[in-house]
């Protein structure tokens, strides 16, 4: 059936295609803004491995290494009480 100027179905897939690129646009707006977010209040950026980073979630590098001595055998378990209240505060 001809329908003339005014396709139905072209018109729903014209609508579909345009809610998408809105959609995208959308997506990609709230990307960068998330991104900055984080840039600008000190989280961790997707190149922190956990290991190299200070980020207060991974703990400082200081207490990863009197954790390391610890499970080492290096120092005793007071000694390690002792230094984890001097770095917690």
């Amino acid at each position: 059936m001809y329908y003339g100027f005014f396709d139905p179905l072209s018109v729903v897939f014209h609508v579909i295609g345009w809610i998408l690129i809105v959609w995208l646009i959308v997506w990609i707006i709230r990307g960068a803004r998330m991104r900055r977010y984080h840039y600008m209040h000190g989280m961790h950026s997707m190149w922190c491995d956990g290991t190299n980073c200070n980020h207060p979630s991974h703990g400082s590098n200081a207490m990863n290494v009197l954790k390391e001595r610890f499970a080492k055998g290096e120092i005793s378990k007071e000694e390690y009480e002792e230094r984890k209240k001097t770095l917690q505060g």
